[in-house]
C-alpha cells in the first residue's frame, strides 16, 4: 500500500520501490523553550504527538558529488537486515535495487563508514547550530559502503601517468644536458684565460 501511495507522490520517471527514509520527530510541550534546552533535558518534556516524514533516499544523496564523478556504487546496509544499492554518476543517483548490487571484483577497494560516525565527525561544526532532539543512532543503524565500478576504473585507467613520467624525465635530462654544456663552456673559458 505504501508503494502505491508513493507512486502517486513522485514523478513518473522514478521507481516507487526505491527506499524511503522515515523520520519520526516528537512534538513536545514547550518546544520554544526546548530550543534553548540542553539535549539531556529533552526526555523530561511532556510528549504531545509526533510528526512523520517520508523522504526518498535518493533525495538525500542527490548532488552530493561533483558532476564529473562517475561510476561510484553506494551500498547502504541496515542492521535490520535490509540493504539497497545506488550508483552515483555525478549529481544523479540511480537505484540499482535492493540488496548488495556491487561488482565483487572491487571488494578490496571498499570504503565503509557507519552512519553514527558520519554524524559524530560533523558534530563539532553542528553542535552550536543544531539544538534539537538528538538523532537516534541505536535503532536499525546504517552503514554506507562505497565501491568503484568498471566505468570508474576505465575513466581512471589511461596513459596519463606514463606521459607525465616521460615528460618529467625529459625535463630532467634536458636540464642536465644544459648544465653540462654550461660547465664545459666555463671550464674551457678558464683554460683559455689561464
Amino acid at each position: 500500500r505504501l508503494q502505491s501511495w508513493v507512486k502517486m507522490q513522485i514523478s513518473p520517471d522514478l521507481d516507487p520501490a526505491e527506499p524511503l527514509m522515515q523520520i519520526v520527530f516528537p512534538i513536545l510541550e514547550g518546544v520554544t523553550e526546548a530550543l534553548q534546552t540542553p539535549q539531556e533535558e529533552f526526555q523530561h518534556l511532556p510528549f504531545r504527538g509526533f510528526m512523520l516524514l517520508f523522504i526518498l533516499f535518493r533525495h538525500l544523496i542527490e548532488k552530493s558529488l561533483p558532476s564529473k564523478s562517475t561510476g561510484i556504487v553506494l551500498v547502504v546496509d541496515q542492521a535490520c537486515g535490509q540493504s539497497f544499492t545506488y550508483r552515483l554518476d555525478g549529481e544523479t543517483p540511480t537505484f540499482l535495487g535492493t540488496g548488495d548490487q556491487h561488482n565483487s571484483k572491487y571488494n578490496n577497494m571498499m570504503v565503509s563508514q557507519p552512519y553514527e560516525e558520519l554524524v559524530d565527525k560533523s558534530r563539532s561544526s553542528r553542535e552550536t547550530s543544531y539544538t534539537g532532539i538528538p538523532i537516534d543512532q541505536e535503532y536499525c543503524p546504517k552503514t554506507f559502503r562505497i565501491y568503484p565500478s568498471s566505468d570508474m576504473e576505465s575513466n581512471h585507467r589511461n596513459s596519463d601517468p606514463v606521459v607525465f613520467s616521460v615528460v618529467a624525465g625529459l625535463i630532467f635530462i634536458f636540464t642536465s644536458v644544459i648544465f653540462l654544456i654550461y660547465d664545459w663552456i666555463v671550464a674551457r673559458r678558464q683554460r683559455i684565460l689561464s
